[in-house]
């Protein structure tokens, strides 16, 4: 149980880090938000427009998602695993 609190941890922390770390946040300049790495998850359509949109327009990609928090749980498991090798091995 331990190990699965610990990887779960691990693996919230990678995509906090990896999502905010490579977020292209363009809406202010004349662009799109835009969230996900390797795939984009999230996008929230925006920019200098004239007139402005009555309301934000966003779309979220479920799948995309799915196969980041995958990556994510992936990384995880193989730095768990791997620093357990290596601090077994001391």
């Amino acid at each position: 149980m331990k190990k699965i609190i610990t990887i779960g941890i691990l693996g919230t922390i990678i995509f906090a880090a990896i999502t905010f770390l490579t977020a292209n946040l363009d809406s202010r300049y004349d662009g799109n938000d835009e969230y996900g790495f390797p795939v984009t998850f999230f996008i929230r359509y925006g920019g200098m427009e004239a007139p402005p949109p009555s309301a934000e327009l966003t779309k979220v990609l479920y799948f995309n998602l799915a196969f980041d928090i995958v990556i994510c749980i992936i990384l995880a498991i193989s730095i768990f695993m791997g620093c357990k090798i290596f601090l077994g091995k001391r």
